[in-house]
């Protein structure tokens, strides 16, 4: 049941629960209670608290069900979870929902208000994670800080190796990403984590760029990801993708790359990426190592337009690598209106040709998905 009557005083809902602290047992014990109920929100209280996984790389699941599910704190650097020692395990996450073989796309998630500071000993140790969340349909991260992350801040996936065709759709909005790993040493180098990792499915890559851009729902994308007013800072790859992957960026701000010569946004060619939609960003790699890329774009396609680009030596940058062929190459991207201070605001490899390949100029009929996403609408449960 989900509320239990008090006679002469009223109800109290058993799908509001607060977490007696902010340690993995504690919101574990009440992310089961909430979902036991049909589903709610876990509140987590104010409180820098110790976030040490008690199994071996796991912190909190989040379990794969038809109930929807809230895990709310009282705000960015209000609510910390801090790992103290190494998560133990090659991969971790302080938070995942991770797909086994359900042949349905698990119910809403949403996670907001909480600061996520990860455990580093050295690039090489360990591979931690966030926040990571398979197959889920209209997930929301708001108002989230991310630091401290060698593999990944935010990683969501909707690959099922072609077993069935699930989807990874939502939002991610007015989260701080700052510095996933750590400052890079030019002479030393090191691995750097990225920022947000967006995956669908190879098995089903998605041909026509005319049924997803500008649009959100289709039943026959694997992935549709919105990102809008974050701010990135520090990052290897602030943003990137794979695997038939799609994002939308827009309103967002980037700034001190790490390290040089990476591209800030990136879509990936050899692991089937399928391309994204960027507009009215500020990418500035003044303060970062120098030589970096604002977007560099090895396969898919979409539009890149009205971005502000400052202090990178080039702006965007069509690649072919090896792997990247067709029909995952770049094909059908288009790019207008944006602006740079300094460096080459547009190159493209030889391998690509403009009007076939790459147009310089707005999509025919193209028009953005509204703005503000609808799921940022959204009041605290």
């Amino acid at each position: 049941m989900n509320t239990v009557v008090i006679n002469n005083t009223g109800t109290i809902s058993l799908s509001k629960i607060t977490a007696n602290s902010g340690s993995p047992v504690d919101i574990q014990n009440a992310v089961n209670a909430v979902v036991a109920a049909g589903g709610g929100t876990v509140y987590i209280p104010v409180g820098n608290w110790t976030f040490n996984p008690p199994v071996n790389g796991t912190g909190v699941t989040i379990p794969y069900t038809n109930v929807p599910i809230s895990i709310i704190g009282a705000g960015i650097d209000l609510t910390i979870l801090t790992e103290t020692v190494n998560p133990g395990a090659d991969l971790s996450w302080m938070f995942s929902r991770k797909w086994n073989a359900q042949n349905y796309n698990a119910s809403a998630v949403r996670i907001s208000g909480i600061t996520f500071a990860g455990f580093v000993l050295n690039e090489t140790f360990t591979q931690n994670i966030a926040i990571t969340l398979d197959c889920t349909k209209d997930f929301r991260i708001d108002h989230c800080k991310f630091t401290n992350f060698v593999n990944t801040a935010i990683n969501v996936d909707a690959n099922t190796g072609g077993t069935y065709r699930l989807a990874i759709t939502g939002v991610i909005d007015h989260c701080i990403i700052d510095d996933p790993y750590k400052d890079w040493v030019p002479s030393v180098g090191g691995t750097w984590g990225y920022g947000i990792l967006v995956s669908g499915d190879h098995h089903s890559y998605w041909q026509n760029l005319s049924n997803l851009l500008g649009q959100y729902g289709n039943p026959n994308v694997t992935s549709e990801v919105y990102i809008e007013n974050c701010n990135f800072s520090r990052c290897r790859h602030a943003i990137t993708e794979n695997e038939d992957g799609f994002y939308v960026v827009r309103y967002c701000t980037f700034s001190e790359p790490r390290p040089k010569n990476f591209a800030i946004i990136d879509v990936h060619g050899f692991n089937h990426g399928r391309g994204l939609e960027a507009y009215d960003n500020t990418v500035n790699g003044a303060a970062g190592y120098g030589g970096s890329v604002a977007f560099g774009i090895r396969g898919g396609g979409g539009c890149i337009f009205n971005n502000n680009i400052i202090g990178c030596s080039v702006g965007i940058w069509l690649l072919k690598e090896s792997g990247g062929d067709p029909p995952y190459s770049v094909n059908d991207i288009y790019i207008w209106g944006n602006t740079q201070t300094s460096g080459t605001p547009f190159q493209s490899d030889s391998f690509y040709t403009q009007n076939v390949d790459y147009f310089l100029y707005a999509r025919p009929g193209y028009t953005p998905y509204p703005y503000p996403h609808p799921l940022t609408l959204q009041t605290t449960p």
